[in-house]
């Protein structure tokens, strides 16, 4: 069988016809509308997204300088807040839906950069990445993520584009604003920004030039970061801030860490003939957990990919653009795993994203035996298709009733509690729906039911979060303290729950 050749670069050059264009923006609307099934059935912003809303209000109401020092990458809180200024939503509205532009932004990039590559029918890739369910299980959240993706994959199209259509200034233009987008999302995006380019080198002819090209922005911006500090007008300790790239950049601080962990390993290994091996065991425990994300994060999708792999029918060893892209990708997912020994499901988003792209192309190799299986089972196929879009909208339609209780039990204190009382909440959550900020440090060791001491000298109020395992002691310990009036109390129905409290000095006397 003949191996596919969509991503070679020798692929003419052809302009996207209107209906295919047409196809990117109906893949834009649709995920709109998934966007917004996420957002009016989401019950409770998720831990990440509260803290960006709570550094975007700050950024509102103190300034940027302020911004800085709650959130050292403040890009998207500060995107927020612009919002919220223009357009006078409210918070956490502005951050829904300037992720659901995002992501709307996305999904046309995606479709475009198909096209791009070769893809024979754009609607697939339309179809795929509105059928993601590694998308659609992060749609409900505010992460900046989104961000990332979505000028990452613009960055790597204009590229593509770049490296195909004579080098043009347009497009290397293209790429390196759109890099710079997505680094000011994720510093992971500086790995785009370092590698992508080097793939100039492969190109057949003028490859310095067409390297130099390719970063004449990043160039300026390095120069002009130079003079501003050397004329003082940028103070140095602003660009120390850019330190935090050596975590996953300087091979001498992923190396000290790594000898950390490899001694704390060794420790426990004493007396086994293999603790010589501890290197290996811990480098591929790390490749392990990489693996296991992103084939995790490519789901069912992994199954065309697999197969067009196994029969040779794609071809991601050679020298292509989007291998070296996907290469790109994995860089700082792989120093993370080795860093930390574990990942977050969303870290590999980028490269799964990527892979998705000849996982699309695969699926389309195998429309004319759909075709022949639509004739013969016609029923069958139908229900398939059926359960698919079902599936999408469940996916998408996210609902955390178990987190519930906490939004509600803020709100209530937000209208019940005066705004000069001195309130104690010992859960993030209940401080951010009272209005009283949110600061990514949990508070559940310390409950002043369970303390010795008195809290009528030092609170007015109190909510608590109170696990059901620990329900029946703390309501013994509360029975024991007629200083506190229980008022309310909300519960999931797991039997978690939320009490809320008033401190009575009088009562405590008696």
């Amino acid at each position: 069988m003949k191996a596919l050749t969509a991503f070679d670069l020798s692929i003419p050059d052809s302009a996207v016809r209107v209906s295919e264009r047409r196809i990117a923006g109906l893949a834009a609307g649709f995920s709109l509308v998934l966007s917004l099934l996420a957002a009016v059935t989401d019950d409770v912003l998720n831990s990440d997204g509260m803290w960006y809303v709570y550094t975007a209000q700050v950024f509102v109401e103190e300034g940027s300088s302020a911004a800085l020092a709650k959130f050292d990458w403040p890009f998207l809180p500060v995107l927020i807040g612009l919002l919220h200024v223009g357009t006078g939503l409210s918070y956490v509205a502005s951050s829904y839906l300037l992720n659901a532009v995002l992501l709307a932004a996305l999904s046309t990039g995606f479709v475009l950069l198909y096209r791009e590559i070769g893809g024979p029918r754009v609607w697939v890739a339309a179809a795929v990445i509105l059928l993601s369910p590694f998308l659609n299980e992060y749609r409900n959240y505010v992460i900046r993520d989104f961000g990332f993706w979505c000028f990452g994959v613009w960055a790597i199209l204009f590229f593509v584009r770049y490296c195909r259509r004579h080098r043009s200034w347009q497009d290397a233009l293209g790429w390196q604003l759109c890099v710079l987008a997505a680094v000011a999302f994720r510093i992971e995006g500086v790995s785009l920004a370092v590698l992508l380019p080097l793939y100039c080198c492969f190109l057949p002819r003028q490859r310095f030039s067409a390297w130099l090209r390719a970063n004449i922005v990043f160039l300026a911006g390095i120069l002009g970061a130079i003079a501003l500090v050397m004329l003082d007008i940028v103070p140095l300790t602003y660009l120390r801030r850019f330190e935090y790239l050596q975590s996953f950049l300087s091979w001498s601080v992923l190396s000290g860490d790594f000898t950390g962990k490899m001694v704390v390993v060794s420790h426990h290994l004493q007396g086994i003939p293999s603790i010589s091996d501890t290197p290996a065991f811990l480098i591929g425990g790390a490749l392990g957990i990489f693996v296991r994300q992103t084939v995790g994060g490519l789901g069912l999708l992994g199954l065309p990919l697999a197969a067009g792999l196994w029969q040779r029918r794609l071809r991601l060893a050679e020298w292509s653009v989007l291998s070296w892209a996907m290469f790109a990708a994995a860089v700082p997912v792989v120093m993370f795993a080795l860093r930390d020994l574990f990942l977050s499901g969303r870290y590999p988003g980028l490269l799964v994203l990527l892979l998705s792209l000849p996982a699309a192309r695969m699926l389309d190799e195998y429309l004319p035996r759909l075709d022949w299986m639509w004739k013969k089972y016609p029923l069958r196929l139908g229900v398939i298709v059926v359960a698919l879009s079902v599936w999408t909208v469940d996916s998408v339609m996210v609902t955390r009733h178990y987190k519930l209780f906490l939004r509600e039990a803020g709100e209530w204190a937000e209208a019940h509690v005066p705004p000069a009382a001195r309130l104690y909440a010992n859960d993030d959550t209940l401080y951010f729906y009272y209005g009283r900020g949110y600061t990514r440090e949990a508070q559940y060791a310390d409950n002043p039911v369970l303390a010795a001491k008195p809290v009528t000298d030092a609170y007015d109020w109190l909510l608590l979060h109170v696990h059901r395992q620990d329900a029946e002691s703390f309501q013994t310990k509360l029975a024991a303290r007629p200083e506190l009036r229980l008022e309310t109390r909300f519960e999931n129905p797991k039997g978690d729950a939320v009490y809320a409290l008033h401190v009575e000095p009088a009562a405590a006397g008696n």
